[in-house]
């Protein structure tokens, strides 16, 4: 016995519809989000780099 048609899957249409929302988001260019991401400055992390070391190191030192 054969399955009916609504028992099939469409993934294909899917798989088209994602590529073309996908195509008109990169079209629209660099999301604001992620220029901001880009463009902040290394210092910042490196603070929070430091100060995370500087809690393990107060915790590691308890520890003992």
């Amino acid at each position: 016995m054969t399955r009916s048609i609504i028992d099939h899957a469409e993934q294909a249409a899917e798989g088209a519809r994602m590529r073309q929302f996908l195509e008109i988001d990169r079209r629209g260019g660099v999301h604001p989000a992620v220029d901001a991401l880009v463009r902040r400055p290394a210092e910042r992390s490196e603070a929070k780099v430091r100060e995370f070391l500087r809690i393990d190191r107060e915790e590691a030192r308890r520890d003992e």
